[in-house]
């Protein structure tokens, strides 16, 4: 409970990374959600109409790209927000 208290008193600094983490994370998942119900609509609409088929692949790589961006900006963010931690367990080891 001690180790508990003094990694959240130690957040204060890097809050906004870890917030934006979270942001992120949940970001990536809508993406990564919406992909298979856009992959339907598109099977659902068979036709030749290369107009739909290419909307709905552009829109299948604009949400493939934007997990991906989300994926790594919350990394870097969670590791920005962690480093934080690792320096401070070093310390209380030592």
């Amino acid at each position: 409970m001690k180790t508990l208290k003094l990694l959240a008193g130690s957040l204060r600094e890097n809050k906004t990374n870890a917030i934006l983490s979270i942001v992120f994370v949940a970001l990536e998942v809508v993406c990564e959600c919406a992909l298979p119900f856009v992959m339907a609509k598109l099977i659902d609409s068979s036709g030749v109409d290369w107009n739909s088929i290419l909307l709905y692949g552009a829109i299948l790589i604009v949400l493939a790209c934007a997990a991906l961006t989300c994926g790594v900006v919350s990394g870097k963010c969670s590791a920005k927000a962690g480093g934080v931690f690792f320096s401070l367990a070093t310390k209380t080891q030592n």
